[in-house]
């Protein structure tokens, strides 16, 4: 979501062996990429709205 709106994310993550977190920054997508991530989400978003909205139907 921060790739859409520019706000920062945090999140809290924990690994069970050693790992590396790595850093991309919005700029440094090239813009072939930075589309095809955004077809994904969008994509995503509107399933999990469809789902949500058969959620809801089926509990009224």
């Amino acid at each position: 979501v921060a790739l859409v709106n520019h706000k920062r994310r945090t999140a809290n993550v924990s690994t069970l062996a050693a790992t590396e977190c790595l850093k991309l920054g919005f700029d440094a997508i090239p813009d072939s990429l930075r589309l095809k991530i955004f077809m994904n989400m969008a994509s995503h978003f509107a399933n999990k709205i469809e789902r949500d909205t058969q959620l809801i139907q089926q509990l009224a």
